[in-house]
């Protein structure tokens, strides 16, 4: 069959992901013609990119950007001039496997119009076209046949503002609509087959057994409170990704610039739990490890190398210190350390600590290429907190990234496994801080300035951000690189007294991460069996303490505090009596829960202010 192929494409920003050219290249591949259906704006280089793939490529006044249904955009002369036509968006993830397998499938399947997927509509409204709670296709790619081009029905369907409406985008309306009128449709992977009624999010683990070659960009962006209530797990889907050719990093570095970090984290369960046992094997051979270590209480070099020593494979130890008499004391203690490789060096300042030590002081060695992973370590004591709460955040970063030598071969065997990992870090501290739902603090404005500056275009999260909180993990250095090679100055970090939340020390501790997503990779947190058995009681607690005020699903909570947080903000004294008394009229405990929690979350973000170390 002679095939067009229309994609409609629209970007807040007009950047055309390397994700889109790989679902272009799949379309080329079944297609005779590619033509993309581009929204305003759309800048010079990402038009370049979609000719270099497209055979055209329609740019929509911007009157019509967003509005303008793509087959309206469409030369009709073009479109009789096949025999089908495939609708498609970037709504999709693919191709996993080639179109082609598809696509020969339905071949010899007499029908009007056919889809990959189907699933089982949401019940409608009495009013709309077809029955309730019937079967229809998902409309992020189907192919249309000359018998339904050439109908009346057609032309109509498009002629209407009310089928403009999704964006530009094919309707939910079409199966309904055009299987009313009497044409005849196929899913190439139908709902019937799969044991939930929408397998295209809630079973693509099974899609992709069966070699369906799409899977939806919502099982890895959606807000996590949709999945969790579906009990959708991508983890098991993105096992199966990885066990086939799909690009991974171009789907890393589109969901980093339209998905929160920790959706996708949460949606995907990027955290690993290793356990105590686990045998010490036998990393991939010549890893070149670097250990970047940053030294200002010299008093902690014998604890902090109990931990380093846990590296199972030869290693060079990189230090910074303030002073040369550290240097002194720090070289006569590692003199008793069996090491590879050892080299100790006086930083120009200490303004900025760690952070302008790592950033500044060993630059040289992060834009190198001498090493394929890094361990940043630092000796923290954090004086400002209680003895318990400074050592617990301690024990907590260490344990969980040098916690025995069968943990850290672990660490290094998730790199060797997903070439794609970036950085491993241990997950938000939560015991004794009051990170959850707070971390930002006073850090998010200038965080959003120094990413802007530096061109980090991932998303922010909105209130937790996925972060490497105390500035010690394993990376690939490479995926740091925008860090690394931004001109920083001694001066630019803050000095003792300025050290705060909102300076530049902590905000590069929250854009860490974000630098690694943005530079194609992706994260994960790991955890040793003994912290998580510790941490997730106390977790379920607070969930559990909080939600007895609420109702019971998340998306529930979550849409019954945002208002109240609307109208607290927004309202007069009055106004908000009046919700307080129907909240307290429909859950007794919850209007004074929360302004319990609003009164606590003040008090704490005035404490924060005014510590002085992460």
């Amino acid at each position: 069959m002679k095939r067009l192929a229309a994609y409609r494409f629209a970007d807040p920003d007009g950047i055309v992901e390397d994700l889109v050219l790989h679902s272009l290249r799949g379309l080329a591949s079944v297609a005779d013609r590619v033509v993309v259906v581009a929204d305003q704006p759309l800048s010079n280089s990402g038009r370049a990119r979609l000719a270099e793939v497209a055979d055209a490529v329609v740019l929509l006044p911007e009157a019509d950007s967003s509005v303008m249904p793509t087959v309206r955009a469409l030369d009709s002369d073009d479109v009789r001039a096949h025999d089908e036509v495939i609708l498609a968006d970037r709504r999709f993830v693919g191709p996993v496997f080639p179109f082609v397998e598809a696509f020969t499938a339905m071949a010899d399947q007499e029908v009007d119009f056919w889809g990959l997927t189907s699933r089982r509509a949401p019940v409608e409204p009495a009013d709309e076209a077809g029955a309730d709670g019937d079967t229809v296709l998902h409309p992020h790619l189907l192919v249309v046949r000359r018998r339904l081009l050439a109908s009346p029905a057609w032309e109509a369907y498009w002629s209407t503002d009310a089928q403009a409406a999704r964006s530009g985008l094919v309707p939910e309306s079409f199966t309904r609509t055009f299987s009313g009128a009497g044409f005849t449709w196929r899913a190439a992977w139908p709902v019937e087959d799969f044991p939930t009624g929408d397998p295209l999010l809630e079973s693509a683990h099974h899609l992709l057994r069966a070699r369906c070659p799409v899977l939806a960009f919502d099982l890895f962006a959606a807000p996590s409170s949709r999945l969790e209530h579906g009990a959708v797990l991508g983890r098991r889907v993105l096992a199966e990704l990885e066990q086939t050719d799909f690009p991974l990093s171009a789907l890393w570095r589109a969901l980093a610039r339209a998905a929160e970090p920790r959706h996708v984290y949460t949606n995907l369960s990027l955290l690993e739990v290793i356990g105590d046992q686990v045998p010490v094997g036998a990393p991939s051979p010549g890893l070149r490890i670097g250990v970047l270590a940053h030294i200002y209480y010299d008093d902690l070099v014998d604890e902090m190398m109990a931990r380093i020593g846990t590296i199972p494979v030869p290693y060079a130890l990189h230090v910074t210190t303030d002073t040369e008499a550290k240097r002194t004391s720090i070289l006569t203690q590692l003199a008793d350390h069996d090491i590879a490789e050892v080299d100790v060096r006086v930083v120009d300042s200490n303004q900025g600590r760690d952070t302008s030590a790592l950033l500044i002081g060993q630059r040289d060695l992060l834009s190198s290429n001498r090493f394929d992973l890094i361990c940043r370590v630092h000796s923290k004591k954090s004086p400002q907190d209680a003895v318990n709460i400074g050592g617990l955040f301690r024990d907590h970063l260490y344990d969980n990234l040098l916690h025995s030598p069968g943990h850290v071969a672990e660490i290094l065997r998730l790199f060797d496994q997903h070439p794609t990992l970036g950085m491993v870090f241990p997950p938000v501290i939560n015991i004794g801080y009051p990170t959850m739902g707070h971390a930002w603090f006073a850090n998010r404005a200038p965080a959003e300035a120094l990413a802007k500056r530096l061109g980090i275009a991932t998303k922010f999260d909105k209130n937790t951000p996925l972060a490497a909180y105390g500035s010690m993990f394993w990376a690939r250095p490479e995926t740091l690189r925008k860090l690394v090679e931004a001109d920083w100055q001694w001066t630019d970090f803050p000095e003792d007294g300025e050290y705060r939340d909102g300076s530049l020390t902590h905000v590069l501790e929250r854009l860490l991460a974000y630098a690694v997503l943005d530079a194609g990779f992706h994260v994960r947190s790991v955890i040793n069996q003994d912290w998580a058995s510790v941490n997730y009681p106390f977790l379920e607690y607070k969930l559990e303490q909080v939600s007895a005020y609420l109702p019971g699903q998340t998306e529930e909570q979550l849409r019954y505090l945002e208002s109240l947080r609307g109208t607290s903000h927004t309202a007069p004294a009055g106004a908000l009596s009046q919700v307080s008394r129907r909240l307290e009229a429909r859950f007794p405990a919850l209007e004074a829960g929360v302004r319990r929690g609003l009164t606590r979350a003040g008090a704490i973000k005035r404490r924060m202010r005014s510590r002085t170390d992460s």
